[in-house]
């Protein structure tokens, strides 16, 4: 991991620099404040397309279809699955024109969707599905409201190339080592976003214990968002998915090896 904490969290206080990448975006917007706003909008989908590069998910030698199951799932992944294919519409994007034919993704957890008209919602249609173009990727959307352990214990689900939570806060809840322990039975590499450096060091800690293997330890994210969030703490900054780390079974049969970061 390159830098002290100290400079990690100077690193995301929302200053525009060359340590994040939004501004070779081909449109980035010139003033900082859109510059901002885009960064929160759009850091999912950039941080889950640079982590299927750097897995090397995208470069099948034939037309593929992609797993990804969001984990943990919650309003900030949209709050109905019409919802969050609109906000994952830049992600479809972004892997059009790749090996990648059709994305799926599998959003699961207590507050997916949480609320009674969304259930409702949920219950009638909790698959939405976009159609590209002929040189794009389809999007096929499912939610789940339970746990992921749950979920793999009740129901058949495909098995992801890629497991992700998004700021977590894995170190908080008892409930996440049964669904992070599940998911990366079934083979599949895990990315684990948090707020900033500190509580990616503490997620860390848990898997620690978890006895796991990292592809990649906590590591600044240089599709972090530049939104300071309103947060009860106030010691340190939260940026969401201001630093990443990625995960394996320990074992040669994960089939993976350490990437740099």
């Amino acid at each position: 991991v390159s830098g002290t904490p100290e400079s990690i969290q100077e690193n995301v206080a929302g200053a525009i620099d060359d340590k994040t990448l939004w501004h070779t975006l081909p449109a980035a917007p010139s003033s900082e404040q859109s510059l901002v706003s885009v960064s929160r909008q759009l850091t999912r989908c950039h941080t889950l397309h640079a982590t299927f590069d750097k897995l090397g998910l995208l470069g099948s030698t034939g037309p593929c279809d992609l797993h990804c199951h969001v984990l943990g799932a919650d309003v900030r992944e949209g709050s109905t699955p019409s919802e969050a294919a609109a906000l994952f519409e830049p992600l479809r994007l972004l892997v059009s024109g790749t090996q990648c034919s059709r994305l799926h993704l599998l959003f699961c957890g207590p507050n997916c969707g949480t609320g009674s008209s969304r259930t409702a919602e949920i219950s009638a249609d909790k698959y939405v599905e976009t159609r590209g173009s002929s040189m794009e990727a389809d999007l096929l959307v499912r939610f789940e409201p339970s746990l992921y352990h749950d979920l793999l214990a009740s129901d058949a689900v495909e098995c992801p190339q890629l497991a992700v939570a998004f700021n977590a806060g894995i170190w908080g809840y008892d409930t996440w080592r049964s669904s992070v322990d599940a998911v990366l039975s079934l083979g599949a590499p895990m990315l684990v976003t948090a707020y900033n450096f500190f509580e990616a060091e503490a997620d860390e800690d848990v898997f620690e214990a978890m006895g796991l293997e990292w592809l990649w330890r906590p590591t600044p994210n240089p599709w972090r968002s530049l939104q300071r969030e309103n947060h009860k703490s106030t010691q340190y900054g939260h940026f969401e998915n201001a630093a990443t780390q990625c995960l394996v079974k320990k074992g040669p049969q994960s089939g993976y090896i350490q990437v740099q970061a």
